[in-house]
């Protein structure tokens, strides 16, 4: 002999909860994941690291969305790599500043990928988003 149970879900008090819930899943993973790229950045003098930060993108009733990453330019070019660096004009000459010296060149190799946001964001678990 079998039972049946039938139950009725109120949206109007469920979807506050499942919103709030789900706000604080998604802070507590995007503020691991940023925790996690800073540890890998490039640690220079350390302003590249601590400009990677998490900033709210919107919050409506669908869902809170977050942008985790670094507010500085430059840590595009870390992250990413760059290829060689010639000067724009054909024939011209790169000058930028090293340790306070002004250095002339025709190009430069680059700087190689770190990769520090993907492999931050390769480490996140399931157990990363656990709001309670």
């Amino acid at each position: 002999m079998g039972s049946t149970v039938t139950f009725k879900l109120y949206d109007t008090v469920l979807n506050p909860f499942l919103t709030e819930v789900s706000s604080r899943s998604a802070l507590k993973a995007a503020t691991k994941l940023r925790d996690s790229a800073r540890a890998k950045a490039p640690k220079g003098t350390g302003v590249g690291a601590a400009s990677i930060d998490v900033r709210l993108q919107s919050s409506d009733d669908k869902g809170t969305y977050y942008l985790v990453g670094p507010s500085l330019q430059y840590m595009a070019w870390q992250n990413n790599g760059t290829g060689p660096i010639t000067p724009r004009r054909p024939g011209g000459t790169l000058r930028f500043k090293a340790g306070g010296v002004f250095v002339f060149a025709k190009r430069t190799r680059g700087v190689p990928a770190v990769h520090f946001m993907e492999k931050a964001l390769a480490e996140m678990t399931v157990e990363d988003y656990n709001a309670t």
